[in-house]
């Protein structure tokens, strides 16, 4: 099918495809928040212990990603290649997520611990099952550049819909079952049906193209893989992607630090998270907007000047002794900011992916998985590296706020993940490959 031919994708379409990144949002966000917590506080696990049974599942998950993809690229069935992978994923993560806070009372912490671990496994490696072929999609199901860039950006304005909701529910719910336990499990069953919900109308509601790319089975399953590591514009933006998600990474990691110790009130942490995170959501549709009419390179440099200009501020509340505004004006820049960063990357990604699969062959769901191993690669990496810093600046072992750990935290909140995203921005202009198969 030519694409003047082509129907361009519903709006109804767009949108159940989107809804099941609320699920997504849930199944990232929720164990991020309040697992570590659950385990020390609520079961009396040890932090260091927990920390390291928690850090198991993520790490193998990386590994599984790309063969995850490989996999969904070389499936046989009247669905399609992704459908059958979205369901299982979509039960698998909905299930994991009820009882993910769903403990029995074990005489030892330990076994708790194990429990918890084994849960979280199955919940991460379903939700994977569903998220790689799921953002798959656009690249599958048309050929327009316009529609692929309107379903990322619903898909990652939901997304952030679930990361809110994942916030905002955590404490009435606990708090209306009477706490402790007992709460908790009320917590995850409702976030677990909803999760499954939302994946669900995704799965029902994303279509089949009946001349959908010919899945190629030649090299087994890491055949896929290796062409997509051959792919020399994918592996630089691969890279290039890595820098933006460890700059978010670190961003998310001193944002409790930079509320506590440069405004002097942890409470204010919920304001600074609603302002960067709504204003990320009310973005997305300038940024498609700006797509129609400008590059993706320019988009995305636009979106990392955005970025930086609003950690430029966060300087201010340092120079001001702890001044809000110079501060909720930053952030509000900088969630505008990301928001471009990511709704372009996934453009690039899906533009990329559709480009390489035109000569007679997908590996659609291997570039999701290699792109979502780069993902979790750099939240890996930053709590490292904001870790060594804090510890060198005096932070980590600051028994007090203090006037240095201060500077500290603001220069590294203001400084480091913007560098990052610019790092990120070079590596693409910089990068004729990137170029040539954008069309740019």
């Amino acid at each position: 099918m030519s694409l003047n031919d082509q129907k361009r994708i519903s709006v109804g379409t767009i949108s159940g495809y989107g809804i099941g990144s609320i699920g997504v949002g849930i199944v990232t966000t929720v164990p991020s928040l309040l697992l570590l917590y659950y385990l020390t506080n609520t079961l009396s696990v040890e932090p260091a212990i927990a920390g390291i049974a928690l850090f198991l599942p993520r790490f193998l998950d990386v590994l599984i990603d790309p063969v995850i993809g490989g996999l969904s690229d070389r499936t046989r069935s009247a669905w399609g290649p992704r459908k059958p992978w979205m369901l299982v994923g979509a039960v698998g993560a909905g299930i994991g997520m009820s009882f993910l806070f769903w403990t029995p009372s074990y005489a030892a912490p330990m076994l708790s611990l194990i429990h918890v671990t084994g849960v979280y496994a199955l919940m991460v490696f379903a939700s994977a099952a569903f998220v790689i072929p799921y953002i798959a999609v656009p690249a599958d199901v048309s050929d327009r550049a316009a529609d692929r860039d309107r379903m990322i950006a619903v898909r990652l304005g939901f997304s952030v819909l679930g990361i809110l909701l994942s916030g905002a529910l955590a404490t009435p719910i606990v708090e209306a079952a009477g706490g402790g336990r007992e709460g908790y499990r009320l917590f995850s069953l409702c976030l677990g049906v909803l999760t499954t919900a939302v994946m669900l109308v995704s799965f029902v509601t994303i279509p089949v193209r009946s001349d959908v790319h010919q899945i190629d089975t030649d090299g087994g399953i890491l055949g896929p893989i290796k062409r997509a590591f051959g792919y020399r514009p994918f592996v630089e933006l691969a890279l290039a992607y890595f820098l933006q998600v460890l700059a978010v990474g670190i961003a998310l990691g001193a944002w409790p630090y930079f509320a506590a110790f440069v405004l002097g009130d942890e409470g204010v942490l919920s304001v600074l998270f609603l302002l960067a995170l709504g204003s990320m959501i009310a973005s997305m549709p300038i940024w498609t907007l700006i797509l129609k009419r400008r590059s993706k390179v320019v988009a995305y440099g636009s979106a990392a000047f955005l970025y930086a200009l609003g950690s430029s501020l966060l300087i201010l509340s340092y120079a001001k002794d702890g001044s809000r505004w110079p501060s909720y004006v930053g952030f509000i820049l900088t969630g505008l900011g990301s928001g471009g960063l990511q709704l372009v990357a996934f453009g690039m990604l899906a533009t990329l992916s559709n480009r390489f699969a035109g000569e007679g062959s997908t590996t659609s769901g291997a570039f999701a998985g290699l792109w979502f191993a780069a993902e979790k690669a750099g939240y890996a990496f930053a709590p490292l590296i904001l870790g060594s810093l804090f510890s060198v600046g005096g932070v980590a072992t600051a028994s007090a706020v203090s006037k240095g750990a201060a500077f500290t935290v603001a220069v590294t909140l203001a400084v480091l993940p913007a560098t990052l995203n610019i790092l990120s921005t070079l590596m693409i202009m910089r990068r004729p490959a990137i170029r040539l198969v954008l069309g740019e």
